[in-house]
């Protein structure tokens, strides 16, 4: 990944180029006349994009037809949520 370096008072001056700059992929590190401050990267994407999954499931509904759960659709969604409560550990400030 590209780096680039700027000054504290550069991200105070024009701080739309800096993420202009972390959109484009590169990490921006910032810094004070002692030493780095911070470090902004691009954000890491997991998973596909709504938008795209979307899509997906349209052009399986225009080829196949309107998707119609099986039988066992419902218990499969039960035991899904089950597995995941008994799981679950919610944050300390909950």
């Amino acid at each position: 990944m590209d780096t680039v370096r700027i000054s504290e008072a550069e991200l105070l001056q024009d701080a739309s180029a800096a993420m202009r700059k972390v959109r484009e992929g590169v990490a921006v590190v910032i810094y004070d006349e002692r030493s780095d401050v911070a470090v902004v990267r691009p954000a890491v994407r997991i998973g596909r994009p709504l938008s795209e999954s979307i899509n997906r499931a349209d052009a399986y509904e225009a080829k196949h037809g309107t998707p119609v759960p099986d039988e066992d659709f419902a218990s499969d969604v039960r035991l899904a949520r089950d597995e995941f409560e008994a799981s679950y550990v919610p944050p300390s400030w909950d």
